[in-house]
């Protein structure tokens, strides 16, 4: 069997038929926009909120010299409280006071 017409001409396959207007296309296609727009605008507050953390964190938590943070993290144990260390602290591992000019050991 042929899909043939009474005279002979062949038929065409009918299109399929859609359900949504084209109104409710693009009120579909102006949603999508508007949800990107604003999942847009959250990821860029979330990420000016996080820069702003990190930068007060580095601005309130500078209290102690580069110096001894440095010598924290390689396990060179320093004194809590605030002061100088003689150069020989990183050999000693351990915070030693700078002694005066004057003294000798």
């Amino acid at each position: 069997m042929s899909n043939n017409t009474p005279n002979n001409t062949p038929q065409r396959p009918q299109e399929p038929q859609s359900r949504l207007t084209l109104e409710d296309g693009m009120t579909l296609w102006r949603a999508r926009d508007v949800y990107r727009a604003r999942r847009a605008i959250k990821e860029y507050v979330i990420l000016a909120l996080l820069l702003f953390a990190v930068l007060l964190a580095l601005t309130l938590g500078g209290c102690e010299p580069l110096e001894r943070g440095v010598a924290k993290m390689y396990g060179i144990k320093v004194d809590p409280l605030p002061g100088p260390c003689a150069p020989e602290s990183f050999q000693a591992r351990q915070c030693l006071p700078i002694q005066q000019e004057g003294k000798k050991p």
